[in-house]
C-alpha cells in the first residue's frame, strides 16, 4: 500500500517536470516579438521595413507623395500695374495704345501698352472699342506685367486688361491776370509759382476761353469780364476736354482787395 502512494507521488512530480519543459519555448516567443518591434521602433524616420524612403515609393500605405510642381508657368512672373496719361495714338490693329505722363523730371514722357483682346474699354464711361478711344482723353489702364525669368535680357512686358478714357472732366485753375480780350471772351493767367521743392521749376501763362453764360464776380460782386483788371487774382472752373476749354464760372479780386486782406492777415498773426 505504501509502496503504491509513494509511484504515485514520483508520477505527479515526472509529469510537472515534464510539462515546465515543454512550456519554455513558448514563453520565449514573444521576447523575439519583442525585439522585432524594438528594432522597427528605431529605424530611420519615413523608412519602412525595406529600407525603402518616399522617393522610391516607399511612403506611408505603400502609396507615393504628391509633388508640388508650382505655377504652370515656371518661366514667367506676373504682377500688376496701373498707368493714366493723356492719348497721343491708338492702334487698333495692333491691340496698342501711347499715353503721355509726367516723367520722373517734370518732363512729358510717352509709353506704348499692349491691349489685351479682351480687355474691357469704355469712353466716358460707356461700353466701347479701342478704336473709339480718341487722341486727347485722359485714360487709366490697368492689367499685368509679365517678364521671361529665364532671358537675363528680357524687358517687362504691360498688358492693359481695363482701359478707361473721358473726353472732358474739371476745370479748376488760379492765379494772377496777365491779359483780359473781352472781345474774344478769353482770360489769360499766371498760376501762382511752383513751390520749394516741386518738379515744375516755372509757371507759365494759362489761357482760357470764358463762356457766354458764365458768372463773372469782382471782389464779391457781379461784374462782366471787362471789369476784370490785370493784376487782379482771380480763380477760375469750368470743363475742360478734348475739344477745348469753357469756363463757367470767374471770382476774381482787385489787386487793392488783396492788398487790404494781406495787411488784416498779418495784423491778426501779430506781424508787421
Amino acid at each position: 500500500m505504501r509502496q503504491r502512494h509513494l509511484t504515485a507521488v514520483l508520477a505527479a512530480v515526472v509529469g510537472v517536470a515534464l510539462t515546465g519543459a515543454l512550456a519554455a519555448p513558448a514563453q520565449a516567443a514573444p521576447a523575439s516579438d519583442k525585439q522585432s518591434t524594438t528594432t522597427a521602433a528605431h529605424a530611420p524616420e519615413g523608412r519602412g521595413p525595406g529600407g525603402r524612403g518616399p522617393g522610391d515609393g516607399g511612403g506611408r500605405d505603400g502609396q507615393r507623395p504628391v509633388e508640388d510642381r508650382g505655377p504652370a508657368d515656371e518661366d514667367d512672373s506676373a504682377s500688376e500695374f496701373r498707368a493714366g496719361g493723356t492719348v497721343t495714338a491708338v492702334d487698333s490693329a495692333a491691340a496698342t495704345i501711347t499715353l503721355s505722363h509726367p516723367g520722373a523730371n517734370g518732363a512729358a514722357e510717352e509709353e506704348t501698352i499692349a491691349v489685351a483682346a479682351d480687355a474691357t474699354v469704355t469712353v466716358d464711361e460707356d461700353d466701347a472699342a479701342l478704336g473709339d478711344v480718341p487722341v486727347g482723353a485722359r485714360v487709366r489702364l490697368s492689367g499685368t506685367v509679365t517678364v521671361d525669368e529665364e532671358d537675363e535680357d528680357a524687358e517687362e512686358v504691360r498688358t492693359a486688361d481695363l482701359v478707361e478714357a473721358v473726353t472732358s472732366w474739371d476745370l479748376r485753375l488760379g492765379g494772377t491776370v496777365s491779359a483780359v480780350d473781352s472781345a474774344a471772351s478769353t482770360l489769360t493767367l499766371v498760376p501762382p509759382a511752383a513751390r520749394k521743392g516741386a518738379k515744375a521749376a516755372t509757371a507759365k501763362p494759362v489761357t482760357v476761353t470764358v463762356g457766354s453764360g458764365a458768372k463773372v464776380t469782382l471782389d464779391r460782386k457781379t461784374a462782366t469780364l471787362a471789369d476784370v483788371v490785370v493784376g487782379a487774382t482771380v480763380q477760375v472752373s469750368g470743363t475742360e476736354g478734348i475739344t477745348g476749354q469753357t469756363v463757367t464760372k470767374v471770382e476774381a479780386k482787385s489787386a487793392v482787395t488783396v492788398k487790404k486782406s494781406t495787411r488784416k492777415a498779418k495784423k491778426k498773426s501779430g506781424k508787421r
